[in-house]
């Protein structure tokens, strides 16, 4: 059985990633694909137990390399609980948070050395890196406001440790994940999440877009991004180009391992690669459009 996609979604507070990550599983799932969508820290009887220790009122202070370390413990158990089984039995995983977290609020903004998290990787995740995450980028004063908003619309009075801290660290957060995304383009796509809020709330705007340009990351063939720094706008698709999404991404899944069959084998061959090297011309040609010379 083909191994499952592994997706996670990153960014600062407030920024939407519940949301984005949950209305791409329904995606999804309504297309024939089957989802676990789970979060970090959490996703385990275990895992949730530290997530309530970590973002507990009365945690202790603590240093970078404690913090880590809890947060690798949790995630020790849910790739071996959850993770990996759902992968290894061809379903997607759809994630809220995962590593890149750990590298951006203890790393990068918060003193952890990179030789600490990159032993910490080795040891817990290698080699079950996510295949495509997407980072939705906000300005921290937008999301520290949406973050007080949903908790106030949840009867929820207490921030966590995180949502807390100055307005500096959190400037370190927009950065670090802005820095995490140009290191490794292949995998990250960056989503401008600052929209109107009721685009953001509905979800539909972004998830479009979501689907889109994952799918087209995930055949290895994403498409160069306005202004170089792979940042897509959380603009309304239009309809032609989402039921091309929806056609790539359900393709994507339903695809059988390549092999020769008969004598047209390598034929077929041939036109899959066409269709693999350039995803962007078989998407025009899907929704009527010429392609490029």
């Amino acid at each position: 059985m083909p191994r499952g996609k592994f997706i996670t979604f990153e960014g600062g507070e407030g920024a939407g990633k519940s949301t984005q990550a949950r209305v791409l599983g329904d995606h999804l799932g309504t297309n024939g694909i089957e989802v676990v969508l789970t979060r970090e820290p959490g996703g385990t009887p275990f895992a949730e137990q530290v997530r309530g220790l970590l973002l507990g009122s009365n945690l202790p202070p603590h240093d970078a390399l404690a913090e880590a370390l809890l947060f690798y413990a949790a995630r020790a158990d849910h790739l071996a609980r959850v993770i990996r089984p759902a992968l290894e039995a061809g379903k997607w995983v759809i994630c809220d948070r995962f590593s890149d977290s750990t590298r951006v609020y203890q790393g990068l903004a918060g003193g952890l050395s990179h030789e600490a998290f990159a032993a910490l990787e080795r040891l817990v995740v290698a080699p079950t890196a996510p295949d495509l995450t997407f980072i939705l980028d906000m300005p921290p004063e937008e999301g520290l406001r949406r973050a007080e908003e949903r908790r106030r619309a949840s009867a929820d009075t207490g921030a966590d440790p995180y949502e807390v801290r100055t307005l500096e660290y959190h400037q370190r957060l927009q950065h670090g994940f802005l820095e995490v995304a140009a290191a490794e383009p292949g995998r990250c796509v960056v989503i401008d999440a600052a929209g109107e809020r009721d685009a953001v709330g509905s979800a539909h705007l972004i998830v479009d877009r979501v689907v889109f340009i994952g799918a087209q990351h995930l055949l290895g063939g994403a498409r160069q991004v306005e202004d170089d720094c792979a940042i897509h706008r959380a603009d309304a698709l239009a309809e032609r180009e989402a039921d091309v999404a929806e056609r790539l991404v359900v393709g994507l899944a339903r695809r059988p391992e390549r092999q020769e069959i008969g004598a047209g084998g390598a034929e077929r061959e041939q036109r899959r690669d066409r269709r693999q090297q350039h995803p962007e011309q078989v998407a025009a040609q899907a929704s009527g459009q010429s392609g490029p010379p």
